[in-house]
């Protein structure tokens, strides 16, 4: 592993050659809200030069696309530890990283020096960029004199939520028969229906059942003073199995709207034409399953049905 040489001045007595090179590591992609990510700063030094101050500023675009921890820091040379106790600090653009070294006493010899962060990526979809700022890149030698660079090297990190998809459910006043249209952590009627009436939620099994919170698959009556709609985040079910009772049942569709023709009965234990939706006028007959409604559905015998989508 390359390691910190420490040099004192009075030792030596000959000059360098100026050639510095500033570069990334850092992923291409990182999840949506995920922390534990790191990306690494390289500073590469040359033969026969030797550095005795530096700076440098990384510029984050946007600024508010990651949290980096700058405390978090680590070297791949332990004898940076004795140099500085931090080297980057953030500030309003991004990381402004300043290295001077104890009064002037050590220098940096030939060789690769990597600096790594840790840090956690915001919600959402975007794109961070990573660069070194052209005006405040700066090495200086044993002379004073400063060293030619390269900091052209950049980094664009993609945040990405990984499959999350948003469903917009409609609800009319007073009653209406709903589902979960998505896959979520937090299944609560009140945190996915936050304006709907308190413990008006139930489910059916051959009677009402008061519940608190919802299953795919399955349909629900919940109850709402005014109408409105709420948005569903969460990732998308493609395919769904759903078990029937004999009699009449209360399902669901998936992410997608949903043909009932396409719906796979290998039982046949559908009962032809009983496939009822709930609107402002009353039930009627349904064609399409729509993603957040629920359904009637009558089954001649307990079975499964399958419905999936390419």
């Amino acid at each position: 592993m390359k390691r910190l040489l420490f040099i004192p001045l009075f030792f030596l007595s000959f000059t360098f050659s100026q050639d510095v090179i500033l570069t990334f590591d850092c992923p291409e992609e990182v999840p949506s809200g995920s922390d534990g990510n790191w990306f690494s700063i390289n500073i590469i030094i040359n033969a026969p030069n030797v550095v005795t101050a530096m700076g440098f500023i990384v510029i984050i675009n946007p600024i508010d696309g990651i949290n980096v921890d700058t405390e978090s820091w680590i070297s791949n040379d332990p004898f940076f530890y004795e140099l500085f106790s931090m080297p980057c600090y953030q500030f309003e653009e991004g990381l402004e990283c300043t290295f001077a070294f104890e009064d002037g006493n050590y220098m940096i010899a030939p060789g690769t020096y990597t600096l790594s962060y840790e840090f956690s990526a915001i919600e959402g979809n975007s794109e961070v960029t990573l660069s070194f700022d052209d005006w405040s890149v700066w090495f200086a030698d044993i002379g004073g004199d400063l060293l030619e660079d390269d900091h052209s090297d950049l980094c664009t990190i993609h945040i990405v939520s990984e499959g999350n998809e948003e469903i917009i459910v409609d609800y009319q006043s007073d009653w209406n028969l709903v589902g979960l249209p998505l896959g979520v952590e937090d299944t609560s009627y009140i945190t996915l229906f936050p304006e709907s009436i308190e413990g008006t939620l139930y489910s059916f099994n051959g009677g009402y059942n008061t519940e608190i919170t919802l299953t795919n698959g399955k349909g629900y009556w919940l109850r709402f003073n005014d109408a409105g709609s709420t948005t569903i985040t969460g990732t998308p079910i493609n395919e769904l199995t759903i078990s029937l009772n004999e009699g009449w049942n209360l399902i669901t569709g998936i992410s997608t709207a949903f043909d009932i023709s396409d719906i796979q009965d290998p039982d046949e234990i559908i009962i032809a034409g009983t496939v009822y939706g709930f609107a402002l006028g009353g039930y009627s007959n349904a064609e399409i399953l729509e993603p957040g409604k629920g359904y009637w559905v009558r089954a001649n015998s307990s079975g499964n049905i399958i419905l999936i989508t390419e």
